[in-house]
This record gives structure tokens, sequence and C-alpha cells, in this order.
């Protein structure tokens, strides 16, 4: 399993603990995070299950800049909106080294193959991020995205739909429940629609 955007461990300590992963990369940029990932690693003694990975996955090798949300964690982003800073709730920058996904399983020795599943909420970076893992995504592992529109060009969605929704024989939506993608896929959805986060299923 590869987490991207594993915050503390919310979903990773819980596939560790399932016994189903024999090895869970778990990435992380916002230092804060990553430090009580580390802790949550030791406490559940999964240390031999999940490898934790201080970086942002984006679609190049370099450095960036991850702006803090001051009230939470979950919220830091690397492709920060105008309305982000508009709250007043950015607590500073953190420098982050940036690198792709395919190189984060080259380094940790894991073959893209053997990647069942890949779990993913980095606020917005989403597309940048699919860029950076063309050969996991030729394996075609299991995915689940945090989806968000509003803060995607048009091109960044058509990149999307193309290369990962239709890539795949099934893609579902999960936002308060689960529903079917509309006839043209991403195009079709109406954020307005949907009270919740909007998240996609691949597989």
């Amino acid at each position: 399993m590869l987490e991207i955007g594993a915050n503390i461990g919310t979903s990773s300590i819980y596939a560790g603990l399932t016994g189903r992963f024999t090895k869970i990369l778990a990435v992380e940029a916002d230092a804060r995070n990553f430090d009580l990932l580390c802790t949550n690693i030791r406490i559940n003694n999964l240390q031999d299950v999940i490898m934790p990975v201080y970086a942002g996955v984006s679609d190049h090798m370099g450095e960036g800049l991850l702006q803090r949300h001051a009230l939470h964690s979950g919220m830091s982003t690397l492709e920060p909106t105008e309305n982000f800073f508009a709250q007043g709730t950015v607590s500073g920058e953190q420098s982050v080294s940036l690198r792709t996904a395919d190189d984060i399983l080259r380094e940790a020795g894991i073959e893209p193959e053997d990647v069942t599943l890949v779990w993913m909420d980095i606020e917005g970076h989403e597309p940048k991020a699919f860029v950076g893992m063309s050969e996991l995504l030729s394996h075609k592992p299991v995915i689940y995205f945090e989806y968000s529109p509003h803060r995607y060009s048009d091109d960044e969605v058509n990149w999307i739909q193309k290369n990962v929704v239709d890539a795949y024989d099934k893609a579902r939506l999960y936002s308060d429940q689960w529903y079917d993608l509309p006839e043209n896929g991403l195009h079709g959805l109406n954020p307005e629609e949907h009270r919740f986060h909007m998240n996609v299923l691949v597989c």
C-alpha cells in the first residue's frame, strides 16, 4: 500500500493493523504530522510494516513550499488557493523535499506491480502526484483519492479523466454515500451537489 498524504497515520495505522499488507509506504509532507506518524507507528508496533517517508509527492524532484494551516494540520497544502490565505489560517511556510511516487517506490526497493492500493489526499496537489506515478499507474493498483475540481485546472481534470478514470474498469464517487459517476465521468460532477469532500475510487 502507498499512502500519499499520510497525516498522522489516520489510514496507514488501521491498514497495518488489519494484517492485510506486508508493507505500507506512508508519505507525509507536514513536519508536525510526520513526527506524530512516526510515534503512532511505534506505539502500534508497526515498524516492520509501515515505512514513513518525509516528502511531498509531485510531478518532479526538487524543493517546494508547503503552506501550513494553523488550525488543521491535515489541510496544509502545496496548492494554496486565494481563499486559503483569506481565511487567515496560514501559520507559515515549510520547505519540503518533492519526489515522485515512482521515485519513492524505487528508492524503497518496492516494485510498482507489488502495490495493490494507493490512498491519496494531498489538498489539491493530486493531479501533479498522478503525473509523477506513470510507471505505477501502468500496473493499475486500486486507487482511492480525494477529488477537488475547484482546485484543478481544466487540463488537470482532463488528464485525470483520460489517464486514471478511463484507464480502469470501474470508477465510483464517494461523498456522503457511494455514487456512480455520470456518463461523462469527472466532467459531469457538480461540487455543489455534494456537501462533503468528493473521493473517487478506481479499480
